[in-house]
C-alpha cells in the first residue's frame, strides 16, 4: 500500500513568476514539494523557503530533462508525486480531483499512474483541451526512474489510467521557438521520422542531424508516442545552413539563445523564425496527430467521477 501523502515536484531555470503562480494554487493541495533549480537565484530561493514543507535542490541546467527530474524523484522515498514543468499549471477541478483520484486508487493497487488532458494556452490565450494526456500523478516505488533527456520518460510504473481534468501548457511565440530550437540540438531533426530522413539523405547525400548515423524510427513501426519537434526535418536543414553560413561560433543552443536574447542573431534567422512560428502555432496538437487519445482510451482504463 502507497501512502497518500502528496509531493509537487516541478523543475526551473528558474522562473520566478511562474514558481510564484504555481504555489498559489498548487500549496494548499500538496502535503510538500521539491523544486528543482538550474542555476542559483538568491530571490527564487528565499521565496521558497517562506513556504512550508519545501525541498530546494541545485543542479546546474544542461538542457537534459532527464537529469533534472531525476534529482527531484532521488528526494523522495514514499507517497505519490505531481509532476510538473515550471509552464504547466493544473486547472482547480484537477486539484481538487487529486485526492478522489488517490483515494479511488487504493494504496497504488488498481493503478499508480494518472495521465491528465492537457489545454494550451499560447501568448495567455486559453485554447481548447486536446486530446494529449500527460502523466502527471505518480506513486513512488523503488524502481522509478528517468530516462531520455528530451521529453523525459518515467520507467517503472505499472498500471496507468487517464482522467478528463485539465492542466494548463503555458506558451508563448518566442518560447515555442526557443524550445524547438534547443529539442533540436538535444536531440537531432528526427522530426518526421526515417520517411522524410531518407528523403533528405537520398537528395543531399548528408545525414542532417545532430547525431548523425544514429537509428531512426520508421513511423510504419507505429510507436505508441512519436515524439515531433516542431517541423519537417529540410526545416531544421535549412535552419543549419543559415547558422553555418551567418554564425559558425554556434556550436549548441545556449549560444543560438545568448544571439537572440541580445538582439544580434542575424535577419536570415528571424525570417526563418518567423516561418517556423507561423506553422508552429497552426499544427494540430500531437495527440491529435496521432491518435494519442484513441491510444489512451484503447490501452489504458478510465478513471470515473473524478
Amino acid at each position: 500500500m502507497v501512502e497518500d501523502y502528496l509531493t509537487y515536484v516541478c523543475v526551473s531555470t528558474p522562473n520566478l513568476d511562474k514558481l510564484k503562480r504555481h504555489f498559489e494554487l498548487i500549496h494548499p493541495y500538496v502535503d510538500g514539494s521539491v523544486i528543482v533549480l538550474g542555476q542559483r537565484d538568491l530571490e527564487t530561493e528565499n521565496f521558497l523557503n517562506t513556504m512550508s514543507g519545501v525541498t530546494i535542490v541545485h543542479r546546474p541546467w544542461d538542457d537534459s530533462f532527464r537529469a533534472q527530474y531525476q534529482v527531484g524523484l532521488d528526494r523522495i522515498s514514499g507517497g505519490w508525486m505531481l509532476w510538473l514543468d515550471d509552464d504547466e499549471v493544473p486547472s482547480q477541478e484537477m486539484l481538487e480531483g487529486l485526492r478522489p483520484i488517490i483515494g479511488q486508487s487504493q494504496g497504488a493497487s488498481r493503478f499508480d499512474t494518472v495521465g491528465f488532458r492537457c489545454c494550451d494556452v499560447w501568448d495567455g490565450q486559453v485554447g481548447e483541451p486536446s486530446g494529449y494526456h500527460r502523466e502527471l500523478l505518480t506513486a513512488w516505488n523503488p524502481s522509478l526512474r528517468f530516462e531520455v533527456d528530451l521529453h523525459q520518460a518515467l520507467l517503472g510504473k505499472m498500471r496507468g489510467v487517464s482522467s478528463d481534468l485539465v492542466y494548463y501548457h503555458h506558451k508563448s511565440t518566442e518560447g515555442s521557438l526557443r524550445g524547438s530550437c534547443r529539442n533540436f540540438f538535444t536531440a537531432g531533426a528526427w522530426a518526421d521520422g526515417a520517411e522524410s530522413f531518407l528523403y533528405w539523405y537520398g537528395r543531399t547525400g548528408q545525414d542532417p542531424r545532430l547525431n548523425p548515423g544514429g537509428p531512426l524510427t520508421p513511423a510504419s513501426e507505429g510507436i505508441e508516442f512519436p515524439l515531433k519537434d516542431g517541423f519537417r526535418i529540410d526545416s531544421w536543414y535549412e535552419m543549419k545552413e543559415i547558422l553555418e553560413r551567418n554564425h559558425p561560433e554556434v556550436k549548441g543552443f545556449r549560444d543560438l539563445d545568448a544571439l537572440i536574447q541580445n538582439g544580434t542573431v542575424c535577419q536570415e534567422f528571424r525570417d526563418w523564425a518567423e516561418r517556423h512560428n507561423e506553422h508552429n502555432d497552426k499544427r494540430p496538437h500531437i495527440g491529435e496527430m496521432y491518435g494519442f487519445d484513441k491510444y489512451i482510451k484503447k490501452v489504458l482504463s478510465t478513471i470515473e467521477e473524478c
